[in-house]
């Protein structure tokens, strides 16, 4: 199978990824010939250049607010936050967006109806993120779908989002978007049982440490949280820079 691999990814000029843990878990230890370029799941702007991050304050909590937003597919995301929700009796509350997996979540909407403190707002265009995320204290950046593997190499877009939209992202430990975070000096990470870590996040959190995470998204260069039409012209003009082979292709 790793032949097979192999031989299909060096037929190719350029291999793309979005995070450098692909690149050392997978790519990297298959010898590949092919060169690695990283292209983070950054915000994209070319369309909405003037699109205003809204990272004016927020209404203090409680109760906190958590936004997870995306693709929905992790069934213990959703057992944790809706576990917490229901402990902390109204303190915080659960914002669910985006389109949950029918194969995981054959009855989201039942889950959602059961849980206390949890909403479900549906599926969201990009246009509508500014307001989705101002509606947050914090994003849910956890996913353990693919524990030990996609799950803990990737780098989502909702750390990019969250980050330029003005909510606190929260990542598992030990996973590349937790060193993502500490790497920025942003954010919070959940260090052993992942339940009782939010919980005590919750539970502690105050008007003012909230503000110190939130004006801590603020000191992050712009450049590293979204992509321009600027920057994708850039990326254009590298790529045709490419010494792309004249070798038959099947």
């Amino acid at each position: 199978m790793r032949a097979m691999e192999s031989s299909l990814v060096n037929g190719v000029d350029l291999i793309v990824t979005s995070s450098p843990r692909f690149v050392s878990e997978y790519f990297k230890p298959r010898n590949l010939a092919a060169p690695i370029r990283i292209i983070e799941n950054k915000v994209l702007l070319p369309d909405f250049g003037n699109v205003d991050p809204e990272r004016s304050a927020r209404r203090n909590g409680p109760p906190w607010k958590i936004g997870w937003f995306g693709m929905l597919r992790c069934q213990r995301s959703f057992d944790i936050l809706a576990s917490v929700a229901r402990q902390c009796g109204g303190n915080l509350e659960v914002v669910i967006a985006g389109r949950p997996s029918p194969n995981e979540f054959p009855d989201f909407e039942g889950l959602v109806a059961r849980a206390p403190h949890v909403t479900f707002a549906g599926p969201y265009r990009f246009d509508e993120l500014p307001a989705l995320y101002h509606r947050v204290h914090f994003c849910w950046a956890v996913d353990y779908f693919e524990k030990g593997l996609n799950s803990s190499w990737l780098l989502p877009n909702r750390i990019y989002e969250s980050a330029f939209f003005g909510a606190v992202p929260i990542a598992a430990e030990g996973v590349e978007t937790a060193r993502w975070l500490a790497d920025k000096h942003i954010g919070l990470t959940l260090n052993g049982d992942p339940e009782a870590a939010l919980r005590a996040i919750v539970t502690s959190m105050t008007s003012e440490y909230h503000q110190q995470l939130s004006d801590a998204l603020k000191s992050i260069p712009t450049a590293e949280l979204a992509d321009t039409a600027s920057s994708c012209r850039q990326l254009i003009e590298d790529l045709a820079k490419l010494n792309i082979s004249s070798r038959q292709r099947p």
